[in-house]
């Protein structure tokens, strides 16, 4: 693979991935496990990539589109992260390999929510909401009132129709190409982890119909959370009725802010994946872990000076570093946790599932996440700390058996 395309992380990914390809079912288990290897030393490669390096390049991400008709907003994934690309094949059986699909803008290589994808989106939110209007058109108004001023002056006998109108004149757009709304490819322009970096690795575990089948996990790829992903539109105002209704650019605009914070978008969104919001906390991000891929720390001197010290110093610092980045590439796995031990950790997931309810919970380098009724959530709410004590390891490095220690 060329220097040239090995930081084009969308050639990495599709093709450089699979470059010296092997049939799995013809290698030997040495032979499987260096081919293992070497998908992994890609995968670091991947997942260590940073936005400072990579990011920069895709259109319209840094584009001045901000004048109208032309208007953009930017929100940040939480936890778990986004997941989007499922659908595109990356899969040959090989041990170690991400085992679905991610989706990459072709040119720039960098991570892409498409404007197909946004568009599907925003139409399915407010299909939903006009079919909620059909038994409920108070509480549609009610909705979107809250969220978009115009909509607090539409009588709520007219909900229905107007929404209808509002999503054929968004969606299908009138005749004249010049008139309809566009949804431009959405990318990542920020990242608020450890060394700017915003792809990272998880895992499903099937069982299919038997529930009690030993599940076989499958890695896939997101974008973490933590990571700043700008919208951009060209958009136009909206009147139903000869003026009745009237829903100027820039309010549309704030309405898709709003819905796209109140739903998400990408695929596994029922997981929590594609929650969105306007800011996140230092918790919710990534803040260990190695350097990015082929990186070495940055100097502190100023550009064009020296440090100002002597060789011998300034090797002393060297080496620092280098151990420090040793130190940090160890990887963090289920084996740092002691059974028996009790950790403060923070609450940053709890779903209810049909067996209880699961909780995720955060240590330096790791997310752990158990299953068991807790019978007031509210007294674990997202983002607190609390004390756990572990009971015993999981089979997955994520999974842990443990009890809170009040």
């Amino acid at each position: 693979m060329s220097s040239k395309n090995s930081t084009n992380l969308a050639y990495l990914f599709f093709r450089g991935y699979y470059a010296n390809i092997k049939d799995p079912e013809k290698l030997n288990k040495e032979a499987e496990k260096d081919y293992a290897q070497q998908l992994e030393r890609i995968n670091l490669q991947l997942f260590g990539a940073s936005l400072a390096t990579h990011g920069g390049s895709a259109w319209p991400a840094n584009a001045d589109l901000t004048e109208p008709p032309f208007f953009q907003f930017q929100l940040y994934t939480t936890y778990p992260g986004l997941f989007t690309g499922a659908g595109t094949s990356h899969e040959t059986g090989a041990l170690g390999e991400i085992k679905m699909g991610f989706q990459f803008d072709y040119t720039s290589g960098l991570p892409v929510v498409a404007g197909s994808t946004v568009k599907g989106c925003l139409r399915h939110r407010l299909g939903q909401l006009l079919l909620a209007a059909k038994e409920h058109p108070g509480a549609v108004k009610t909705y979107l009132a809250d969220r978009c001023r115009p909509f607090s002056t539409l009588p709520e006998a007219h909900v229905k129709v107007a929404l209808e109108a509002l999503i054929q004149a968004t969606f299908a757009g009138p005749a004249h190409p010049y008139r309809r709304d566009i949804f431009f490819d959405a990318f990542p322009v920020e990242s608020k982890n450890v060394h700017t970096r915003f792809l990272g690795r998880d895992f499903i575990t099937p069982h299919g119909d038997n529930p009690l089948k030993e599940p076989t996990p499958l890695q896939f790829m997101k974008l973490l959370p933590g990571v700043a992903i700008r919208f951009s539109f060209r958009l136009h105002d909206f009147s139903w009725e000869a003026g009745a209704f009237t829903l100027p650019a820039a309010d549309k605009k704030n309405l898709f802010y709003r819905l796209l914070q109140d739903w998400g978008l990408g695929a596994k969104n029922r997981n929590g994946y594609g929650r969105l919001k306007p800011q996140v906390h230092d918790w919710e991000t990534v803040q260990t872990g190695s350097l990015p891929f082929g990186q070495s720390t940055p100097s502190a001197s100023p550009p064009g000076k020296g440090p100002g010290k002597s060789q011998s110093q300034s090797q002393g610092k060297a080496r620092d570093h280098a151990t420090e980045r040793k130190e940090s590439e160890k990887p963090v796995s289920s084996g740092t946790l002691q059974v028996g031990a009790v950790y403060t950790v923070r609450i940053v997931q709890h779903i209810q599932g049909k067996k209880g309810m699961r909780v995720t919970f955060r240590l330096p380098g790791r997310d752990y996440e158990f299953k068991r009724t807790v019978p007031d959530v509210s007294q674990y709410p997202i983002g607190s700390e609390v004390k756990v004590k572990i009971h015993s390891l999981g089979k997955l490095p994520q999974e842990v058996q443990c009890e809170f220690v009040v």
